[in-house]
């Protein structure tokens, strides 16, 4: 379902550098945009003019160069179209909402929703409606949603491999099942993949166009990132560095921590909402700091083994760990510890912390992948 304002269809990959570019670095002029994408200015002021006749750029205003006449700012339409992103796992199901420019319009929570996936597509389409709702957007808006969850991908779609959180959706087409539910076309990816391209499209402040984001939620995951595109592997796991550390070792992940924290007897919250375990981590900081230096050295060596074969310039640090948390695991990412290290040495690359604009970022990260797959240069 197309925003029927506007025309999505047919978009050549020039095209699709442009928009991609203004995603990322507008306002821009179209001189600013042919010395970007190395295309000539003529050609650029020819398929911004065929953009703004789409509905897709418009101007945004004038400035004064050092020399010539006024430079004409162009922006994405933000109304262009919207994109859905969910985020399931055992506790609950977040939605967020993006428009065209990649800000974040809206976002909704449903909790305890791990059901049959039938009563949970539909959960998530009455989420969507309440959403679309507060925000004042129709639904014929929507150019696509995103769905990520904790999966591996094996040789053939739609058949995965669920995480134990939604191993009971298992072998239904959850993509086609959504869709029907939702109206509008679906992508299923991975949680971990999903934040990586949230943290490429609206994330990444330093604009990083390789890096590798590792994930920690219920458990461990990561995703790489190649020359602004994710890296996907063969069949769709790559960067699955969580395979590394089995569950029976000490994890840097939420369900580790939330175990630890109650044979310690800590009162936990009922979900895995931030506000509420930051809360009840504030109350606890003696047994937090023991399971940090139990989880720390192996965030490390996750962190190691990722700049090991990767060597990226940077390691973002996200999921749904508390922020806290996360950021306490940097401080153990130093690999100029050999100690840590059984005595090898590496290159340090920046490791930062996920700063994405949203509660969860894997659902933003999901509405994020619809605007990548369908403006993302070939």
């Amino acid at each position: 379902m197309l925003n029927e304002k506007t025309d999505l269809m047919g978009l050549s990959g020039s095209h699709q550098r442009l928009i991609h570019l203004l995603r990322r670095s507008a306002p821009a002029s179209r001189a600013e945009l042919a010395a970007l994408c190395g295309l000539t200015p003529a050609a650029v002021s020819m398929l911004i003019h065929e953009l703004m006749v789409r509905g897709i750029v418009v101007e945004s205003g004038r400035r004064q160069g050092h020399r010539g006449p006024p430079q004409i700012d162009l922006r994405l339409s933000p109304d262009a179209g919207y994109a859905l992103g969910i985020h399931a796992d055992y506790y609950s199901v977040y939605l967020t909402l993006l428009d065209f420019c990649g800000t974040l319009r809206g976002e909704h929570q449903i909790r305890n929703s791990a059901a049959t996936f039938d009563n949970v597509a539909a959960t998530i389409a009455e989420g969507a409606e309440a959403l679309l709702s507060r925000t004042g957007i129709s639904a014929a808006d929507l150019i696509g949603a995103g769905f990520a969850l904790p999966i591996r991908f094996r040789s053939t779609e739609p058949a995965l491999d669920l995480a134990e959180d939604v191993g009971r959706w298992g072998g239904i087409d959850i993509a086609a099942t959504l869709s029907d539910a939702l109206g509008c076309s679906v992508i299923v990816e991975n949680d971990a993949n999903a934040a990586a391209i949230g943290e490429l499209t609206v994330g990444n402040p330093e604009h990083h166009k390789s890096f590798f984001h590792l994930y920690l939620g219920s458990g461990i995951g990561g995703a790489v990132v190649l020359n602004g595109n994710l890296h996907r592997g063969a069949i769709g796991n790559a960067g699955e560095i969580g395979a590394l550390r089995p569950r029976s070792m000490c994890r840097p992940s939420f369900d580790d921590l939330a175990a630890w924290l109650k044979a310690d007897g800590v009162v936990l919250p009922q979900g895995r909402d931030p506000d509420e375990w930051e809360t009840v981590l504030a109350t606890a900081p003696e047994s937090v700091e023991r399971w940090l230096q139990r989880a720390g050295p192996e965030a490390a060596r996750l962190a190691f083994a990722a700049g090991a074969i990767l060597d990226p310039p940077a390691i973002y640090i996200g999921g749904t760990l508390p922020k806290s948390v996360r950021r306490a695991l940097i401080g153990w990412m130093d690999f100029s510890q050999p100690a840590l290290f059984d005595g090898a040495t590496l290159g340090q690359p920046r490791i930062l912390l996920s700063e994405i604009p949203a509660t969860n970022s894997a659902a933003l990260g999901a509405a994020a992948l619809v605007l990548h797959h369908m403006t993302s240069p070939p």
